[in-house]
């Protein structure tokens, strides 16, 4: 079930926040990339994103709950990241924010079909595509991948 939370595009304002967060330890625990990432590379993901206005910041009580980034793979089908900002891990907001994930990509970016790539050792990110009617459909190296048709 959502909480009340808002959601936005990110705009430039927002880039040392989030590499701020993609950053932090609980963060990249998480991550397929397990290294910090340098802030040229930030940048140019960053301003990818912000063109492709496919970069989302959630906020919970005007205070940042996690972002939501989409790439498009191809006509219809995206790949997802998101994670809950670290002040916000832990209390149960990781279904709140996937499920508003799931509402853009199906009725801002009219994707048909979302792909998530999770490390098999991130136990929670994959209970919860499994939650959500994922379906696992693959392990490839050290990742699981995921698949949810959206119409």
């Amino acid at each position: 079930m959502l909480k009340n939370i808002s959601i936005r595009h990110a705009n430039r304002l927002d880039v040392l926040d989030i590499l701020s967060w993609r950053n932090d330890p609980k963060v990249i625990r998480g991550a397929i990339d397990k290294v910090p990432i340098e802030f040229k590379n930030h940048v140019n993901w960053f301003e990818n994103q912000l063109k492709n206005k496919t970069l989302f910041l959630a906020h919970l009580d005007n205070r940042p709950l996690g972002v939501v980034s989409f790439t498009e793979e191809a006509k219809g089908s995206y790949s997802w990241s998101f994670y809950v900002v670290p002040e916000q891990q832990g209390k149960g907001n990781g279904v709140p924010l996937m499920e508003l994930g799931l509402l853009i990509a199906r009725n801002i970016l009219g994707a048909d079909r979302l792909q998530g790539e999770v490390q098999h050792t991130n136990r929670r990110s994959k209970d919860l595509h499994n939650r959500l009617g994922f379906i696992h459909i693959l392990n490839d190296n050290n990742l699981a991948i995921y698949i949810k048709a959206l119409k």
